[in-house]
């Protein structure tokens, strides 16, 4: 509805308002030009396959990057920092919809937490980072986390398909996909439904 829209295009707007602050300020330090040094450095895409810290930060920053040139753009600090920035701004309103309709918390609630992450200070400065695959991380574990809890509540062919591709995207955008496993057990213990058994049957029925 109206309100829900408001509320969403108001925490990306306030959002991206405070990542976008300093945002052409010159590299502070080595970590934050090495992604755009190795985009400009290697041609192709093989290097990619490479990476440690996750391989979607590099082809996003490419493609995104790449695009503005071809538009004449001339590429500075600043554009090579938007992209993150961007990712980093929607998560406020994603946070918002997650609690609202996934969690089902109160109006007040959803708009606190996506408020929150709106100004957290260590997200506000990951946001403005070249290399942010940490936003990234937080941007697509709560897709995944979100469809996979739909796919347990009703396992379908779209609801699985939707989980595997939300859940391929994070562990392709972030280098630790180790804290990711817990959170699948617990999802699986959480809201898998079996009918009758005890804590067995459960896990048993949401591994199925």
């Amino acid at each position: 509805d109206l309100q829900n829209a408001a509320i969403v295009v108001s925490l990306f707007s306030l959002s991206l308002i405070l990542r976008a602050l300093f945002l052409g300020n010159t590299f502070q330090s080595s970590g934050n030009a090495w992604l755009a040094f190795k985009i400009l450095k290697n041609s192709g895409y093989t290097w990619i396959i490479r990476e440690y810290y996750g391989a979607l930060i590099n082809v996003y920053v490419k493609f995104f990057v790449a695009f503005l040139s071809f538009l004449g753009l001339t590429i500075t600090e600043f554009w090579w920092k938007v992209p993150i920035a961007i990712i980093g701004s929607v998560q406020a309103s994603l946070t918002y919809l997650f609690l609202k309709r996934r969690v089902h918390c109160s109006n007040l609630g959803a708009v606190a937490g996506g408020f929150v992450v709106c100004i957290l200070p260590i997200h506000v400065f990951e946001s403005r980072y070249v290399w942010g695959y940490e936003v990234l991380a937080v941007f697509f574990v709560t897709l995944a986390i979100w469809s996979l809890v739909n796919f347990f509540e009703k396992p379908t062919t779209g609801s699985g398909i939707l989980a595997s591709f939300f859940s391929g995207l994070y562990l392709i955008s972030h280098g630790y996909i180790l804290p990711f496993t817990p959170m699948i057990a617990a999802i699986v213990l959480l809201f898998a439904r079996a009918k009758g058994g005890g804590i067995v049957a459960q896990v048993t029925f949401g591994i199925k």
